[in-house]
């Protein structure tokens, strides 16, 4: 009978170490997970998938990129290729297409080709990993720019030059932030600011959403 009872607990000892039961927290993931950049998880498959299999297949991994479709259970996250990533519902609820954010999560172990039709006859081949568990990391970044004017053709919005890029970027500040100050003396402040990232697109510039100053002045 001992032995019997044994066996079955080793049984579900496995089954539980091969199965999905033995998910970890955020706090545990965020211990061990290592920051990779699009550039390194994406150009990794297309160099050589079976290499990328084997390097990120399973792995911990902390990625920042843009949102580019949100379903249901996962959104999907990356430039053209992407990572569906299957968040929380409390953690979708929070975000938006478009926006930049940093999940953690672990990988899964297969990579699709998927042939994406560019227009014109012509097509490309996308990479798509699977992130089965995941959480939301940060949904807004810290930022320093130059303030210099009020948009004339979006409500509520000032231009900002941002990382030295001649393209100006549009920001939106929170309710919070008392914009009766903000006249034609206050432009060209120097502003430090935490806001939700929004990436360019054919219609828009970059944006910065419900931003918050945290400093002003060089």
């Amino acid at each position: 009978v001992v032995s019997f009872l044994l066996a079955g607990a080793l049984a579900l000892s496995l089954a539980a170490c091969g199965g999905k039961s033995s998910s970890m927290t955020k706090e545990e993931m965020l211990e061990q997970a290592e920051a990779v950049t699009r550039e390194d998880l994406f150009g990794a498959a297309e160099s050589n998938i079976v290499s990328a299999k084997e390097t990120y297949g399973g792995k911990l991994i902390i990625f920042t990129a843009q949102v580019l479709d949100i379903q249901d259970d996962h959104i999907q996250l990356g430039d053209l290729s992407y990572i569906n990533v299957y968040l929380p519902t409390e953690d979708i609820m929070q975000i938006e297409n478009h926006q930049l954010i940093t999940v953690v999560g672990q990988l899964g172990d297969t990579i699709e080709e998927v042939e994406e039709n560019v227009g014109y006859g012509m097509t490309t081949t996308l990479y798509c990993y699977e992130m089965p568990q995941a959480y939301l990391v940060l949904d807004r970044f810290e930022y320093t720019g130059t303030l210099r004017w009020k948009n004339e053709s979006y409500e509520d919005a000032w231009d900002i030059e941002y990382n030295d890029d001649p393209v100006l970027n549009l920001i939106r500040f929170n309710e919070s932030v008392d914009l009766s100050g903000f006249d034609e003396s206050y432009c060209n402040e120097e502003i430090t600011f935490t806001a939700k990232v929004f990436t360019p697109d054919y219609f828009n510039p970059g944006s910065f959403s419900d931003a918050i100053i945290i400093e002003t002045g060089e």
